[in-house]
């Protein structure tokens, strides 16, 4: 029993005892003995029921001893007085002292409060056991209750998060829904230029926003994304595409759209009164593509009536080169990443040399973008690339204010 006891000794040790007594020394030796036995030196003692509910209030002991047969204490009494003291759900242990073995005796003490008995005189060893006991299961009791509140703050945190995730989706897509509604999405086009003639061959349909707040329009794109509008952001820029086509006269258009866009199906309807050959359609993808078929699948209605493919951001990552392979697209469009400083990063123009033997290779025609230099252009035209569009050719612009004629 020794080693069970010193086991429980080091998690019992901070515990702290009120002891309601009388004089009866005797009694208060043994107890103090048996609660030293389990590391308890926190003791305190009260002789009338006054001092002791000073005490409790004062000390919040994890055990009661209250001896119920006293000259001038009255047990019960006491018992009364700490029961209105303790949170109806909270575990205070009582351990009543008495010498009376009626069954009456032991009921009533119940009813006041008492969670168990000690028979005087005490036993030593029954004692330190239920003394043990009860403040085991008082240790149990706090830990279930810290662990409670603990689950219950964590529990108010994430409500309270969600009710701010809410909020916050609510309010972006608010946003997003007054861009949508205001006629705030305007296009601009970028010039694509033949690079040996010169001459404007295509355009690039871009989208431009004029509400709050004033961001890039790739991030209206992301935004409209989050809040589940992202397609009909897409096919608002499209049909405004659309609507302009007429008056672009003798060059092709290339419309951007993501491949949930095209496997949706409402290209073909938006499409279906369109000039097809006229136009090109430039697929943008920032997330991994799980369903090649499924997009070829979306693509062949639309490629059969004479509209053209285009690859994005080739070079920038391994997605654009399967996006390549798996579509066969009849454009491919170098990367701004390589075509900035390619004049002088001979592994940049290495890079480039690979990729248009590799779009000779299979038909398809390469786009430079991003061309800011009259370096940069001499370097790719000279390594053989047939087209290219950036600031230093044309910059976007409205299509009344768009010159189609002869580019430097």
């Amino acid at each position: 029993m020794s080693e069970d006891v010193s086991d429980v000794a080091t998690s019992l040790a901070a515990a702290c005892v009120l002891v309601v007594a009388d004089n009866e020394a005797n009694l208060l030796l043994l107890l103090r003995s048996l609660l030293e036995r389990l590391g308890i030196t926190r003791v305190h003692i009260a002789a009338d029921p006054q001092e002791a509910v000073e005490r409790f209030e004062q000390y919040d002991p994890d055990l009661v001893s209250v001896d119920l047969q006293m000259p001038s204490l009255d047990g019960y009494a006491v018992l009364a007085e700490l029961r209105g003291l303790v949170d109806r759900d909270d575990f205070r242990p009582v351990l009543v002292l008495t010498a009376d073995t009626k069954r009456q005796a032991m009921h009533r003490a119940l009813a006041a409060g008492a969670n168990d008995f000690l028979l005087k005189p005490v036993d030593g060893a029954e004692a330190l056991l239920r003394i043990r006991n009860l403040l085991e299961t008082r240790q149990l009791h706090v830990a279930l209750q810290e662990r409670n509140t603990d689950l219950i703050r964590r529990l108010n945190e994430e409500r309270a998060k969600g009710r701010e995730e809410v909020e916050e989706f609510d309010r972006r897509r608010m946003l997003v829904e007054r861009a949508l509604a205001t006629g705030s999405l305007t296009m601009v086009y970028q010039p694509i230029v033949d690079l040996r003639e010169a001459a404007v061959v295509g355009v690039e349909a871009l989208a431009r926003f004029s509400c709050e707040p004033s961001q890039a329009p790739d991030r209206w794109f992301a935004l409209a994304n989050d809040v589940a509008l992202g397609l009909d952001m897409e096919l608002l820029a499209v049909e405004a595409v659309l609507r302009d086509l007429d008056r672009v006269k003798g060059v092709f258009v290339s419309i951007n759209a993501s491949p949930a866009l095209v496997t949706s199906g409402a290209l073909d309807e938006a499409f279906a009164l369109s000039s097809a050959d006229q136009l090109v359609l430039e697929l943008t993808e920032h997330t991994a593509i799980g369903d090649y078929p499924s997009l070829e699948a979306a693509l062949l209605p639309l490629r059969e009536r004479g509209v053209r493919l285009a690859v994005d951001d080739t070079g920038a990552g391994f997605a654009s080169l399967r996006h390549i392979l798996g579509l066969a697209p009849d454009i491919i469009k170098l990367d701004l990443a390589l075509t900035r400083g390619i004049d002088v990063d001979p592994v940049r123009r290495a890079l480039a040399a690979a990729l248009i033997g590799f779009a000779n290779e299979i038909g398809a025609t390469l786009v430079a973008e991003g061309i800011e230099s009259a370096a940069e252009l001499q370097v790719l035209r000279t390594l053989g690339v047939r087209w290219g569009q950036g600031f230093f050719l044309a910059r976007p612009a409205p299509l009344n204010a768009l010159d189609l004629g002869g580019i430097r």
